[in-house]
Order: C-alpha cells, then structure tokens, then sequence
C-alpha cells in the first residue's frame, strides 16, 4: 500500500474535447470490458484497497461505485487490464448525456505494477470512450499527492 498523507486534498481536473493520442500496453497486456463475472468484482475491491473483501464489502462497493452511479453502466464502461490471467489495472469512463460530460472514475493499477508504463494506456482506454461517446468536456478528482498519477492526467490532456 502507498503513503497516504493524513491531510489530504482532492483536487478536480477537465478536459475539453480533443482526439486522445493513442496510447499501447506493453506486450502481454490485454483489456477485458465488466462482464457481470463476480471475480472482476472481487479484482476490483482488490485492486481498489489492496485487498481481497468479503462479498458483502465487494458487492456493496461496486454497487455503490457503479451500479448506483448515475448514468454508470459497468458493462460499458467499467475497464479492466490484465497480465496473462492476472488483474492489474482499472479505469472507469462515464458518459453524462446531459451536458455531454465524461468522467474519470475509480482509477488503480496494482501497486507491484506501478512504474511499468501501464497509465498512458489506461487513461488512453477512458478518454477513446469519452471521445467516441461524445463527449465534449470531461473531469476527474484525484488526491493531491498523487503526483505520478496528476503528471498521466496531465498527458492524457487533462489540467487542473
């Protein structure tokens, strides 16, 4: 797990309308869509707070995180990446049809995957689908010591 400070800020970043640069995993990387399979839910809550839940805390967080979310539908847009059969990453993009605003929910790469240049693609994955879903302006919040993952928001054309 990574230093949390105990005084924390979040901050929120936007985005206008721009065609997102591509963006490419290493090899042996591979992208799954939320299919409704209860191991990506428990992936997720892994991935998520760096450990494994009991199914009332891994279903209670993803319905409150995405199937309670508004205009959320995981099986669109909640993302997976993968290592072989290993989950490593998640980024969620939602598309607001009022006010054709996107968002940048629920971000994570497993921290033994960190540094191995998976966040460009990730943030690739995201910004493709607000594009295409028309979106003309998008937000994000993130904490404000999370500087590595301020610095692949910033590439992915976001600005605080």
């Amino acid at each position: 797990m990574c230093f949390k400070p105990k005084h924390q800020r979040q901050i929120a970043m936007g985005w206008v309308r721009q065609e997102p640069v591509p963006a490419y995993f290493p090899e042996g990387y591979t992208v799954e869509v939320y299919n409704g399979d209860p191991r990506q839910k428990k992936e997720f809550y892994r991935l998520w707070n760096g450990k494994y839940g009991s199914e009332k805390e891994v279903n209670d967080m993803f319905y409150r995180e995405f199937e309670n979310y508004h205009d959320c539908k995981p099986t669109k847009d909640v993302h997976f990446v993968k290592f072989g059969d290993e989950y490593v990453g998640t980024i969620t993009a939602i598309h607001h049809p009022f006010g054709n605003l996107g968002y940048v929910h629920m971000v994570a790469i497993r921290e033994d995957f960190r540094g191995k240049h998976l966040s460009r693609p990730l943030n690739y994955i995201a910004m493709k689908k607000i594009y295409e879903d028309g979106s003309k302006r998008a937000f994000l919040t993130t904490n404000d010591w999370r500087q590595n993952a301020i610095r692949s928001y910033i590439k992915a054309g976001f600005l605080p």
